[in-house]
């Protein structure tokens, strides 16, 4: 058993967007009873990686 993650993009403008990553209820996890929250990626920091990282999601054929 592995838990379960959602990747969640939101879009504030053009420009401006964040990464979320959520926990999902699974076996694994079987305490949630929602999704949990675990991290957010945005600003400076998205910025810093955003092209390593949306080439690591291409290959996995991840399109955001």
């Amino acid at each position: 058993m592995t838990p379960q993650y959602e990747l969640r993009m939101i879009v504030e403008s053009t420009s401006v967007w964040r990464l979320e990553i959520w926990q999902l209820r699974s076996p694994a996890t079987p305490r949630l009873k929602t999704p949990e929250h675990v991290a957010t990626l945005h600003g400076s920091g998205l910025r810093m990686v955003e092209n390593r990282l949306l080439k690591r999601l291409a290959r996995e054929k991840i399109v955001l």
